[in-house]
């Protein structure tokens, strides 16, 4: 296996002392935790290194060419200290006289990661924690990464000097290149720093459209939808949250299901639709037997990208003389009507995806009001026996109004609910939130599908157990908005959203068929 090879700058203040020509000091700290690129943290853990297998490590200038080697590597608390005597070259002189002198006082190393421990945050930052390494070469250089290494001492010995013609004539150069050296890596230095967090608009929308009629160019780009997915630099102002919130917030099956960015171009939207997978996981017999092999074929399909929004026309008189908040009912209200519209193409094409799924319904052969206990208990089981044949996780179950309200209504040989509204009572097996229209029944998330009609699933097709997985929406990631100028003193506002639909996994949905 190639071996990766991987350098990391150490900062490392140095001090002389007129023994010998070596420099000592910590070439790793240990428990130091970098930001290396931005979001991905690194720690090299207390005896990572170890001296005794590591192998003979030469001293480099800036990772480029040997001035030297490195006589000695010991595990200290504070990290990997080494001792590492400089040649007697033109280039070691000048490595030399410039470490001796205080202007080069950074180590960086050269290794290989043999063992590491990979988290992320709450955040998505990436930290990797290297248990192990192999270090290949130890560096002097004139920027750091890390802030804690340290060159103890920087020694010369008492030979008589020799000349050397070329120490002369070679100097002016080499005070170049570091010159250079040092411009390049201030320049990565300051491009790898975090950005500085850009201000947040915490406006509502209506007050932004009376800021907008003053002609303010950066009102107007914001308004234009010049903040979307591909301005990432910029945050989303307050107001497009609000107005995103209002469009997704009547379109609740879309949440049960996953989604991601619509790309920056294109009326159709390209993706991969899972058709089989015969992959069988199972323990390898004996050492150098095959393993179970196994298909996944897929289908390349596409949807259409559908613009769901409408717009209203206002007076200049209306948005300069009137309240902000009658001008932010107007904004909400095309929001509202955006989301709804989107929340009924979203529900056709998961009616569509259920009624493909017709040969693998689970039926029954009592209507929702008359089950019993033993029922839903048989349903559920049934269902999570099919998604675990799919390898697929059962996240819940979505069923028309008829249906849920009959769910909801169920009630034990004693009369007691068997769903019960304040999570406490005898005989409960599930549970029923009015406000949020939301219930679960032995563990299995109930959702009702409001916007369905009758047999619009398939012939007695009351609703679908399903995965997230089973759909994805594709979206741009603000509702948008444009202003256009008009006539006569007034203006014409939108709310738009682009949107596509995705059934990528369609094995996630099983029918749910009762009398």
């Amino acid at each position: 296996m190639t071996e990766q090879l991987l350098t990391r700058e150490y900062a490392s203040p140095a001090r002389s002392d007129e023994d010998n020509r070596t420099v000592s000091g910590i070439a790793v700290p240990y428990g130091d935790e970098i930001e290396y690129t931005r979001g991905y943290f690194e720690t090299v853990a207390p005896g990572a290194f170890d001296p005794e297998t590591n192998g003979p490590v030469k001293l480099f200038w800036s990772h480029r060419d040997v001035i030297g080697t490195v006589t000695e590597a010991r595990n200290t608390p504070e990290g990997l200290e080494i001792t590492a005597r400089i040649s007697e070259t033109t280039l070691g002189n000048d490595a030399y006289a410039l470490a001796r002198d205080g202007a080069i006082d950074r180590f960086s190393i050269g290794f290989v990661p043999l063992a590491s421990d990979t988290t992320r945050d709450e955040d998505g930052n990436t930290h990797v924690v290297h248990t192990s390494i192999a270090v290949r070469e130890v560096s002097l250089v004139p920027f750091p990464a890390y802030n804690n290494a340290v060159v103890t001492e920087v020694r010369s010995h008492h030979e008589p000097e020799k000349e050397n013609p070329m120490t002369d004539t070679m100097s002016p150069v080499f005070d170049e290149i570091n010159e250079r050296m040092a411009s390049l890596e201030q320049a990565f230095a300051a491009a790898a720093a975090p950005a500085p967090a850009p201000a947040v608009d915490t406006r509502s929308a209506g007050e932004v459209l009376k800021a907008l009629v003053s002609g303010d160019e950066n009102e107007t780009r914001a308004y234009n939808g010049a903040i979307s997915s591909a301005d990432g630099t910029m945050t989303r102002p307050t107001w497009i949250k609000d107005l995103t919130r209002l469009v997704d917030s009547v379109n609740p099956l879309k949440a049960l299901f996953q989604t991601g960015p619509l790309p920056p171009d294109g009326l159709n939207l390209e993706f991969t639709e899972l058709a089989t997978n015969t992959i069988t996981v199972d323990a390898q017999t004996n050492e150098g037997d095959d393993l179970q092999i196994g298909k996944i074929s897929t289908r390349e399909k596409t949807t259409p990208v559908k613009t769901f929004g409408g717009y209203t026309s206002l007076t200049r008189q209306a948005i300069e003389r009137t309240r902000v908040n009658l001008l932010q009912v107007h904004l909400n209200g095309m929001a509202l009507a955006a989301g709804q519209r989107s929340a009924n193409y979203f529900a056709q094409v998961f009616a569509t995806t259920v009624q493909s799924r017709a040969a693998s319904a689970l039926t029954s052969t009592k209507n929702a009001s008359a089950l019993t206990w033993a029922d839903i208990v048989g349903l559920t089981v049934d269902a999570a026996s099919a998604f675990q044949d799919a390898g697929l996780p059962l996240d819940g179950l979505i069923v028309d109004k008829a249906t849920f309200k009959a769910l909801a209504a169920l009630t034990a040989s004693d009369g007691r609910p068997l769903m019960s509204v304040s999570g406490t009572g005898a005989n409960t097996v599930g549970e029923f939130n009015p406000a949020r229209l939301t219930g679960d029944v032995v563990g299995i998330k109930i959702t009702p599908n409001l916007m369905a009609k009758p047999d619009e699933l398939g012939t007695k097709v009351v609703g679908a157990f399903y995965s997230s997985l089973a759909m994805r929406t594709y979206e741009t990631p603000v509702a948008q908005l444009q202003d256009e100028n008009i006539l006569n003193l007034s203006k014409a506002f939108s709310v738009y959203r682009y949107q596509a639909v995705a059934a990528e996994i369609p094995t996630g949905l099983v029918p749910l068929k009762l009398a």
